[in-house]
């Protein structure tokens, strides 16, 4: 039931209001597919089985509809529209180009230190992989992308990319489920850390293209058996 994956995703632990927890909840729930498409939301039931006001819902509402992921149609509601196979392709298309242009200016001001503080990093994701700690490990990879955003000085970029890192986010918590997925991706780190020691700017680019590739290739196969499964 979509209602019960909205409330397996609702951190109320969280210090952010109801109404923005409620609206990541949902976001979620449709990013992934436990919401279908075409499905209806109904605010009241939401509301009573959520036992919270309708206002949060409505607010949530809005914004998936800003986010072109429910659409509100006249006399039905809110309807889920979903990510199509194409809106993966260009959230990943944009985050691959702002990704790899950081990545050369940060490799261009980076110090000792800076790439001591990378390694510790990698080293902190090797052992979250070991463990099985996805959460944790999905949380590191948003701090090492952090670290190199914030060492590249493109601040204006990094706006730009937080709108996209839900998205992100919500594609590794459903890859990252599979070690070896993890284990390839903390390589690929490992050899673009070595790469931007380096300074090699053409196996950078190669790098970063075939990581960010490995990701949507696992999401978008992800996405048709899920796909297949709703059918």
């Amino acid at each position: 039931m979509p209602i019960e994956f909205v409330r397996d995703n609702l951190d109320i632990e969280q210090k952010a209001p109801l109404k923005d927890s409620l609206y990541e909840a949902f976001k979620k729930s449709i990013i992934l597919g436990e919401i279908p498409v075409g499905h209806r939301i109904n605010e009241q039931e939401f509301s009573e089985q959520l036992n919270i006001s309708r206002t949060p819902i409505r607010h949530a509402m809005q914004m998936l509809q800003e986010d072109n992921l429910v659409q509100h149609v006249p006399r039905s509601g809110n309807i889920v529209i979903g990510l199509s196979v194409q809106d993966v392709y260009e959230i990943f298309d944009v985050r691959n180009s702002l990704d790899t242009l950081a990545t050369l200016r940060a490799m261009e001001k980076m110090t000792d230190e800076d790439y001591k503080e990378l390694k510790l990093l990698l080293e902190e994701a090797e052992v979250l992989n070991e463990t099985g700690d996805v959460e944790g490990l999905i949380q590191n990879f948003m701090d090492h992308s952090d670290f190199i955003y914030t060492k590249s000085e493109m601040f204006r970029t990094r706006k730009i990319v937080r709108e996209l890192r839900n998205y992100y986010r919500y594609f590794q918590s459903i890859t990252f489920v599979d070690k070896g997925i993890r284990t390839q991706s903390i390589k690929e780190h490992w050899v673009l850390y070595e790469a931007m020691r380096s300074g090699d700017i053409n196996k950078i680019n190669h790098l970063m293209t075939d990581h960010i590739n490995d990701t949507l290739e696992s999401v978008i196969e992800l996405m048709k058996l899920r796909d297949n499964d709703l059918q």
